[in-house]
């Protein structure tokens, strides 16, 4: 009985070894997932903020062509 409790023990503190090492590696999955996801956002935004800020110089440019002809 005794050795069978023993063998349970030495089970449970396998587990609960291998369910700490799930939590290390799902923690560092989420971190390298966030970090992956905010800069694919980042890029976005910079990449949309170039596209804004070229049409905007183009409208400027236009503006002061206009006023120029006048």
């Amino acid at each position: 009985m005794e050795d069978m409790l023993k063998q349970i023990l030495n089970e449970m503190q396998g587990l609960r070894t291998e369910v700490q090492d799930g939590q290390e590696r799902l923690q560092k999955n989420v971190i390298d997932s966030l970090g992956v996801y905010t800069e694919s956002i980042i890029n976005h935004f910079d990449n949309q903020t170039d596209v804004l800020n070229k049409r905007v110089f183009k409208a400027e440019t236009e503006m002061r062509n206009v006023n120029r002809q006048r």
